[in-house]
């Protein structure tokens, strides 16, 4: 039997333009808030009920331009940085007798991220692009919900993840826009990949 409950607040403010003729940006806000509650009574653990609360916190700023080189060639640079915090409190009670494993088992933990990107784009022909791409990406830590066995373990975050893609693709559009094909070739390499599993 579980129960969860999600209030999340976001917003975002993104301003776009361009300077001179041959340069356009991107610039971006990024604010998220969330608060988790999570009730559960497990039965095959022995009548352990465990409860949960996690609030999280995200602040971005991010920065993307792209330079046209020439009428065909442009190179785009940018980067996203990110500074995310959460807090936790678990505690797990054995039923029906009320027995506390552990109570208010809390900890927070902050992470912070810069993460870049550049690519480069080639119009093969007014219907044809092909690019190649280099980013990174970040996910702040995790944490155990659901069936924590210890204090210890309902506090401890995870390490972030984070990853570094390569991208190389073609985007068309033929018969007067009618028919589109895209194709792309990527490969990413995770670091501390975070995964649910049953």
């Amino acid at each position: 039997n579980q129960r969860l409950k999600f209030e999340t607040f976001t917003q975002e403010f993104q301003f776009v333009g361009q300077l001179g003729a041959r340069l356009d940006y991107v610039v971006g806000l990024f604010y998220l808030d969330e608060e988790l509650f999570a009730y559960a009574l497990n039965v095959f653990l022995g009548n352990v009920r465990t409860l949960s609360s996690q609030d999280t916190t995200s602040m971005a700023a991010y920065l993307d331009l792209t330079y046209k080189l020439s009428d065909r060639w442009s190179v785009s640079a940018g980067g996203r940085y990110t500074r995310d915090k959460k807090k936790v409190s678990q505690s797990a009670i054995r039923e029906p007798m009320d027995v506390a494993i552990f109570e208010d088992a809390n900890n927070s933990k902050s992470w912070s991220e810069v993460s870049p990107r550049v690519a480069l784009d080639f119009n093969a022909t007014p219907e044809m692009l092909i690019y190649a791409s280099y980013s990174e990406g970040f996910k702040a830590g995790a944490v155990v919900n659901g069936r924590p066995t210890s204090a210890l373990v309902a506090t401890l975050f995870t390490e972030p993840e984070t990853v570094d893609t390569m991208e190389v693709g073609v985007k068309s559009q033929w018969l007067d826009d009618r028919l589109r094909v895209n194709m792309a070739a990527f490969s990413s390499d995770y670091q501390n990949l975070q995964s649910s599993f049953q």
